[in-house]
């Protein structure tokens, strides 16, 4: 738990290390429940403006049940604009080592 715990502390400050490169962050965050499997996922992070249009966005997750939740990952996602309805995106996920897991990409839609 401890390890966890400083794994997330030294998350936080690279994110802070970077918000203070760019404006002032915009602190994002989420919190989830699936009944089926009665376990917690919670993130946290920061969503900084790099360039116009070009948005970076890392996240600290934790995971697990009320009797054992931990760090589960870290993830870093980068998504540009395409245009006021559609970004695209690319996220960099680790595991709770942070140690590389996967390659995402995508794209959102807004309407």
């Amino acid at each position: 738990m401890m390890k966890s715990v400083m794994i997330a502390a030294a998350a936080i400050t690279a994110m802070a290390t970077m918000a203070s490169a760019a404006d002032r962050p915009t602190i994002v965050g989420y919190s989830e429940y699936a009944v089926e499997a009665e376990t917690f996922e919670l993130g946290a992070g920061a969503e900084l403006i790099v360039a116009d249009r070009l948005i970076v966005t890392p996240t600290v997750i934790g995971f697990g049940t009320t009797d054992d939740f931990n760090f589960d990952r870290l993830e870093v996602k980068a998504s540009y604009g395409l245009n006021e309805n559609v970004d695209l995106y690319g996220k960099i996920k680790t595991d709770d080592e942070l140690n590389y897991a996967e390659t995402v990409i995508g794209a959102s839609f807004q309407f």
